[in-house]
């Protein structure tokens, strides 16, 4: 209380004659001073308290490396993709049906290459799959739906699989791709 009646004691008689220094008055005060310098030590470390979160969480490691990714052209080595989908034509072909369970293994694998290179981590495929949200990955459930014909075929070997079913497995594969313009 004996702050402020200091304050406005330092008051000019007449504020409307001369508010500027009513103003300044106020503002240059010896307790308003020390407010403003709290507030602004106040400001300053929440703010580095902040960027300490920020950077502990990871985040801003985060959003550069995604920033960074999206810069560079695309980051799936098409050549390489495009010469082992020849193979999986090739194994989708055959009359064996062994060559087909290849041909949806090889399928598969190509595309856990184009979601590596995309960036998603993980062990396996389906951990890499689960950090994908659907508006990234347009066919992301008949992503998963192959996938867990893979699933069958490599955890059960004599997991019977008509041609039919092999060639729509490989045809969901190729338009998977496709929307990665793997085919060009």
């Amino acid at each position: 209380m004996e702050i402020l009646q200091q304050i406005f004691n330092n008051l000019p008689s007449n504020i409307a004659e001369d508010p500027i220094s009513a103003i300044n008055g106020i503002l240059y005060s010896r307790f308003f001073l020390i407010v403003q310098l709290f507030s602004f030590l106040l400001s300053a470390f929440l703010f580095w308290y902040w960027i300490h979160l920020l950077r502990k969480t990871g985040i801003i490691t985060a959003k550069v490396s995604q920033l960074r990714d999206a810069w560079h052209e695309s980051p799936v080595p098409k050549g390489k993709l495009v010469s082992q989908w020849k193979r999986v034509e090739e194994r989708i072909s055959s009359e064996q049906e062994a060559e087909w369970k290849l041909a949806i293994l090889e399928a598969d694998s190509i595309l856990d290459e184009v979601i590596k290179a995309l960036g998603y981590k993980g062990n396996v495929m389906g951990e890499r799959m689960r950090q994908i949200k659907p508006e990234q990955f347009p066919r992301l459930d008949d992503a998963w739906r192959v996938h867990k014909v893979r699933n069958f075929i490599a955890h059960d070997p004599s997991y019977p699989l008509s041609r039919e079913a092999a060639e729509r497995t490989i045809n969901i594969y190729k338009d998977i791709l496709k929307e990665f313009k793997i085919f060009e």
